[in-house]
């Protein structure tokens, strides 16, 4: 065993240390990577000074404040406005003109952080269909495990690193400048609903014309991969899309379930 692994395996029961944090967080880890979920433990374990799961445990009983630094470890938050651009580009020309005459769009950003994705979905609506989105019902079903980001993405305040992606034109129409932060202005907020989600628990069936589920599912074990994509599928309506991050695939019998729309782009159609 090199150094580096050595930092983040630690002797004792990880598995009660699991228990102990579904219990007292909520956070059901059952599915994750043990390597991802041992490396971002470790990192708490190593900063408390401590020597072993069973020692981390017994400090959570006595510190409970650990927890939100812990939770911080453990939930990934890498994101920002029209991450991957192309992708963007892509919904536009190739899923959005399947809705043009329909009049109730329902969209999931499953694992939306703290918001920017399913804005950049809102606008990119807004943007394709201008003057004629008043014909039409669109909501945004954005969910994450993060209740801390969950309450930063209600918000709508962004500082202006977080806005690179976005030019001037797009953020003066859709933003307000507050200070030295950015707000999303109303009618974009009111195509979002926020709410804490488990994605790995199934909820919806036959809901959604567009799942986005980008850079979430390169956390999940193998096993719990199937589950997911799965619970997605089930999810669409009939000949809806699902849009993946640049770096998964869907992979194994779940394959079957969907045909490529854009393979650069990893945008695939339900088939039902």
């Amino acid at each position: 065993m090199n150094q580096t692994n050595k930092i983040f395996d630690y002797p004792g029961d990880f598995e009660r240390l699991l228990r102990e944090i579904a219990k007292n967080t909520g956070l059901n880890l059952v599915g994750y990577r043990d390597s991802y979920l041992k490396r971002r433990i470790g990192v708490r374990i190593k900063a408390n000074r401590l020597n072993s799961y069973d020692e981390y445990i017994d400090f959570l009983k006595k510190n409970p404040s650990e927890y939100a630094k812990l939770l911080d470890r453990l939930t990934v938050n890498v994101t920002e406005f029209f991450r991957n651009p192309s992708t963007f580009e892509a919904f536009k020309r190739k899923v959005l003109p399947a809705f043009k005459s329909k009049r109730d769009i329902r969209i999931w950003s499953a694992g939306c952080a703290s918001g920017e994705e399913p804005y950049s979905i809102a606008i990119t609506i807004s943007e394709f269909f201008g003057k004629e989105l008043e014909r039409h019902f669109v909501k945004i079903y954005a969910t994450d495990i993060d209740s801390t980001c969950l309450a930063r993405a209600v918000k709508g305040e962004y500082e202006a690193k977080k806005i690179v992606n976005i030019d001037d034109e797009t953020l003066n129409r859709y933003f307000t400048r507050v200070g030295k932060k950015f707000v999303v202005k109303p009618e974009i907020k009111n195509m979002v609903f926020f709410e804490k989600q488990d994605i790995l628990k199934r909820r919806w069936v036959n809901f959604f014309d567009v799942v986005f589920c980008r850079n979430v599912a390169i956390y999940f074990s193998r096993d719990s991969l199937e589950i997911l994509y799965k619970n997605l599928y089930d999810s669409l309506r009939s000949g809806g899309f699902l849009i993946t991050g640049k770096v998964e695939s869907i992979t194994g019998n779940i394959k079957k379930y969907f045909e490529v729309v854009d393979n650069r782009e990893h945008i695939y159609r339900a088939v039902k």
